[in-house]
């Protein structure tokens, strides 16, 4: 877990207390190569970090795999627009290889943010920083990087 507390002071610093309330309310995953964290039709109920591995996501458009994005390692993944809408995904998150992960549910971390206002901050800036991934991927030929 100590990678994931090194990702986290990346983003924000959060208090030891935050730290604390986070590390219990997380599930340590374990998964095999080719399985699915996430299936299209689905209501996603976690946000991962991706301690060991990695996946990819994909839609399905006129019967072909459209692979829209990769996960590795010391990153955040999750169906963001299910998580976040708690409305089915459009989208499969396939793992590519074994993998470890940790997981929070929505439910659970919705709690700590009325505990510890520096956890909604922290991931409120990893909505944000992968909001600019995916805009940068669609515009790539119209944005500086």
């Amino acid at each position: 877990m100590n990678s994931l507390l090194n990702c986290i002071s990346q983003y924000y610093p959060i208090s030891s207390g935050a730290w604390e309330a986070l590390s219990q309310a997380l599930t340590k995953v374990e998964i095999s190569k080719n399985s699915f964290l996430i299936q299209e039709g689905m209501v996603c109920n976690n946000l991962y970090f991706l301690e060991k591995g990695c996946l990819r996501g994909y839609y399905n458009l006129d019967g072909k795999e459209v692979t829209y994005w990769f996960g590795f390692e010391n990153n955040f993944v999750t169906s963001f627009y299910s998580f976040i809408s708690r409305k089915p995904g459009i989208e499969n998150i396939q793992i590519l290889e074994d993998s470890t992960l940790w997981g929070i549910r929505f439910e659970a971390l919705n709690q700590l943010f009325d505990l510890h206002k520096d956890l909604e901050r922290l991931v409120r800036i990893i909505n944000e920083q992968y909001y600019i991934t995916i805009v940068r991927s669609v515009f790539v030929s119209l944005i500086d990087t």
